[in-house]
């Protein structure tokens, strides 16, 4: 199975792949009386690495769209869960139920627990609009140094 890491790795030795193809073989071949152009299949070779980093990168896209799609659903359905089983503790609770040990832990593992996932929710949403406030600069600075270099 291909993991976010196992694919960074092979991204990075792709993309060192196409960099050595492109330096070692030269666009010209000269042989004795002969000029061999081979420009042509030196790009094509080095595309090929090029091409399979790109379908990785779009992996790795895909794969973050589809679960930045489903996490807060997933979310939401524990929140729903924590919600009907918080109900059962209270109705418990006004019955003076007593509970054992380790229902007594479940129970404030599960106040903890809804807690701590909506912190982390938040801490994630927070380095997300960082993260695109980030990318957005970099975009904007981009923009103005390709129209510095067309006005020059």
């Amino acid at each position: 199975m291909w993991i976010p890491e196992k694919i960074k790795e092979d991204i990075i030795v792709n993309k060192k792949r196409e960099e050595i193809i492109l330096n070692k073989i030269s666009k010209l071949i000269h042989t004795s009386f002969f000029m061999i152009n081979c420009r042509e299949y030196r790009n094509e070779l080095a595309s090929k690495f090029n091409k399979l980093t790109d379908m990785e990168i779009e992996y790795l896209r895909e794969k973050a769209k589809d679960l930045n799609g489903t996490i807060p659903l997933e979310l939401n359905k524990l929140k729903e869960k924590t919600t009907y089983v918080d109900k059962i503790y209270k109705i418990l609770d006004e019955f003076n139920a007593k509970l054992d040990y380790i229902q007594f832990e479940q129970k404030m593992n599960l106040v903890r627990g809804s807690t701590s996932i909506n912190n982390i929710k938040e801490e994630k949403l927070i380095q997300l609009d960082k993260k695109k406030e980030q990318l957005t600069e970099e975009q904007n600075a981009k923009v103005n140094e390709l129209i510095e270099s067309v006005n020059e």
